[in-house]
């Protein structure tokens, strides 16, 4: 690299008449050879400079590639929130279809395990404090069976329809508090997640959840 820099300077060099070859005749002073090689110098720092500078953006710009991707990570714990939030409620009114489908929207649209795998790898890069790292970790590595356990429990409560009344058979109740338990789980595993980023990250992340979520239709909200 250095070698195909400063190339194309020597020529420049040569173009204004210098010989970058020492003389051998008597008539060469020395003087004239002190220049030449002070001029040859500067060339070398100069190329030197610019692969420097060309090796630290292509660092800047990794970095902030990765620190969008980070951001972007963090994004899908505060939308999985809001999405977590109304499951019970689903679940108490038997709308077990739209539960489930928002116990799947955090698993398969929003990719929760995928992202939570990649905030753990690059944590190192934004966590100073391991032991925040180890824990979420182990978390991270869960919340993929937690979702599911959240899923199967309403999806049990499916085949234990109500009366005429709506009012559901006592070997129902087990399952009901089974998911208020596992949806619990899952909402505060995110909670806890989110000590994987710092303020500006988590502030950042959360605005743009905020525009992401104006375009999930509302029936997964509406309880």
């Amino acid at each position: 690299m250095l070698f195909t820099l400063i190339c194309p300077l020597l020529l420049v060099v040569s173009s204004f008449g210098f010989n970058i070859v020492p003389k051998s005749s008597k008539s060469f002073v020395n003087g004239e050879i002190s220049n030449k090689m002070n001029f040859l110098k500067k060339l070398s720092c100069i190329a030197l400079a610019t692969t420097s500078a060309t090796t630290t953006g292509a660092k800047i710009a990794f970095a902030t590639s990765q620190d969008d991707a980070y951001i972007d990570s963090l994004k899908v714990l505060f939308m999985s929130e809001k999405l977590i939030e109304p499951i019970y409620d689903f679940t108490l009114a038997q709308k077990y279809d739209q539960a489930r489908s928002n116990v799947r929207y955090t698993t398969d649209i929003l990719q929760l395990q995928k992202k939570m795998t990649f905030l753990i790898k690059n944590s190192l890069d934004y966590v100073d404090d391991p032991e925040i790292i180890d824990s979420c970790s182990t978390i991270a590595d869960s919340i993929g069976n937690t979702a599911v356990q959240v899923d199967g429990t309403i999806y049990a409560l499916a085949f234990l329809p109500g009366d005429e009344t709506g009012v559901l058979p006592p070997s129902a109740q087990k399952y009901i508090n089974e998911t208020k338990d596992y949806v619990k789980r899952y909402y505060d595993a995110i909670q806890e997640l989110k000590k994987l980023g710092n303020e500006q990250q988590l502030t950042a992340a959360k605005s743009k959840a905020t525009d992401e979520l104006k375009k999930v239709p509302e029936k997964f909200f509406k309880k």
